[in-house]
């Protein structure tokens, strides 16, 4: 099996997730999760303007995707006593409509 380049940039700073997350494939980004490389996925990366993947995800499913996925490894973190802060830090645990971001 190739080894894919699951935190590579490209010219914007973007990695494959945050594409998918801006792009709004809310079905790459479940697919993504569930493959055998999301372990190796830095849910923290910055493009070049600072954004992560739960930043760029606009569209309603596909930030509820990425969302999932930051809460699942930010708690998976907390439970092996590692430092996950993966894009949830200025997000919460909110879920109204509109919220303050």
């Amino acid at each position: 099996m190739p080894q894919l380049a699951v935190n590579a940039k490209n010219r914007l700073g973007d990695t494959p997730l945050q594409q998918a997350a801006w792009k709004g494939h809310a079905e790459v980004v479940r697919r993504f999760r569930d493959s055998p490389a999301a372990a190796s996925v830095d849910l923290a990366a910055r493009n070049a303007e600072g954004k992560t993947a739960l930043d760029l995800a606009q569209d309603p499913e596909t930030k509820s995707e990425v969302e999932k996925w930051a809460k699942a490894a930010n708690n998976k973190s907390a439970s092996t006593g590692g430092e996950g802060d993966y894009g949830m830090e200025d997000y919460g645990d909110s879920d109204e409509e509109g919220a303050e971001n």
